[in-house]
């Protein structure tokens, strides 16, 4: 079982590394719109989460998976690659 004194660290480190690489993806934004303009920049950012939105929920399935079958066995393959 996994305790928090032994997840709050790694949870801690992902969600600063989470915040670094959104000031990242804001300040390459903020240089297209004061280079191109608003609306490319809006465009880019909305295909940007758009592509993350359809990774995430075609990927997710699979991570889900993982685990479930991590747990249980060694072998572990992801029902929706395999259909």
């Amino acid at each position: 079982m996994l305790t928090w004194s032994t997840a709050a660290p790694a949870l801690g480190a992902a969600f600063l590394a989470s915040t670094v690489e959104v000031v990242e993806a804001f300040t390459i934004v903020l240089a297209v719109a004061t280079l191109c303009g608003w609306r490319p920049a809006a465009l880019g950012a909305g295909a940007a989460l758009a592509l993350l939105a359809a990774a995430v929920l075609l990927l997710g399935r699979c991570l889900a998976a993982f685990r479930s079958t991590r747990s249980s066995s060694r072998s572990a393959s992801c029902s929706w690659c395999s259909e």
